[in-house]
């Protein structure tokens, strides 16, 4: 929108030196030529998108239960890495295999389903 106010803006300007005229002419044109890049490189995002829609890589149309099964898996995964954690806390072992500094505050609840850690 502000490369077609400039074009606009470039065309009301009334001068009538020849150098002037020209240098309001080239602008013009290197303004109208900007806005025609960006709208061809608008519509080659578009096109991409549909061909990525029609042919499968952007999945748009996810069926509920296919949502429900992967937050069902997300959270077994989760309960997993936590049962993991929990167990080398048991040991005294920290996550990258350093022993746990005393006093350090202890781990936080599992996840229960249905319910966000914060």
């Amino acid at each position: 929108m502000t490369m077609y106010e400039g074009i606009m803006n470039s065309a009301a300007v009334e001068e009538t030196e020849p150098a002037a005229t020209a240098n309001v002419e080239l602008k013009i044109q290197e303004d109208t030529a900007s806005l025609v890049r960006t709208a061809e490189d608008i519509l080659t995002l578009i096109r991409q998108m549909q061909e990525l829609w029609l042919f499968g890589s952007l999945d748009t149309l996810t069926k509920p239960a296919d949502e429900e099964a992967a937050e069902a898996q997300a959270l077994e995964i989760a309960k997993k890495i936590e049962t993991i954690v929990k167990k080398k806390e048991d040991l005294g072992i920290g996550a990258n295999g350093d022993p746990i500094p005393e006093g350090q505050d202890k781990p936080r609840e599992p996840l229960e389903q249905g319910k966000e850690q914060r």
